[in-house]
């Protein structure tokens, strides 16, 4: 049974392990009238649900990462894990209406490529073993600044928020604006509402402070 581990990444971060229900989806709603979300003018029907043929494929696709076994069994990454993965992101871009408008796009837009990215790697696998969703700002690349990201693989749900390998001038610019709030950043971090949910954790915290912070 997957489990969900909740991260704010590339820095100090947030992070829970807990044992989760089976995932589902429940059919989505349709948009009131003049919704910004365009992309969901389409008849309610039942959504794509995660099933146990989901874990099955990931399974398989760990132990047989190759092109031939992908292609012979396509139609069933499609139906078990793709479209679902579709029907989550709309269901989540429902919510977050609510308090991060400029992130919610289509969901296809969202959705990540089941493609390695190989041309820099001596793992030459052809697949991830997961299938993942990032929701970038709507003024920025899709991979660029901070934003929201979620994956389903065989053993987790990861959901996370934050910025991922930072170019060095974003990084800089992140580093200064937290010096200057470092109490309302605490204040955060330390929140009873925050603590009563998640872990609180440093995954990748530096050995001492990067040059010229105190």
């Amino acid at each position: 049974q997957p489990r969900c581990s909740t991260a704010h990444t590339g820095g100090s971060g947030i992070a829970s392990n807990q044992e989760l229900p089976p995932i589902s989806i429940e059919s989505p709603r349709r948009p009131a009238p003049g919704s910004r979300l365009l992309f969901y003018n389409h008849p309610v029907t039942p959504a794509p649900r995660f099933t146990p043929e989901t874990l099955r494929f990931l399974r398989g696709l760990k132990r047989n990462n190759r092109r031939e076994w992908f292609e012979e069994r396509r139609s069933v990454y499609e139906q078990s894990l793709k479209l679902p993965m579709l029907a989550l992101i709309e269901q989540l871009n429902h919510g977050m209406l609510d308090y991060a408008p400029n992130h919610v796009r289509p969901a296809a837009k969202s959705l990540f490529r089941i493609y390695r990215d190989t041309r820099f790697s001596a793992d030459k696998k052809p697949y991830k073993t997961h299938q993942g969703a990032w929701w970038a700002h709507s003024a920025l690349v899709k991979t660029s600044g901070g934003g929201y990201y979620l994956h389903v693989s065989d053993t987790e749900l990861v959901i996370a928020a934050g910025v991922y390998m930072p170019q060095k001038d974003q990084l800089l610019a992140i580093r200064r604006h937290l010096l200057e709030h470092h109490a309302e950043w605490k204040r955060l971090i330390t929140s009873r509402a925050l603590l009563r949910s998640f872990a609180v954790h440093d995954p990748m915290a530096l050995s001492r402070p990067p040059k010229g912070f105190p």
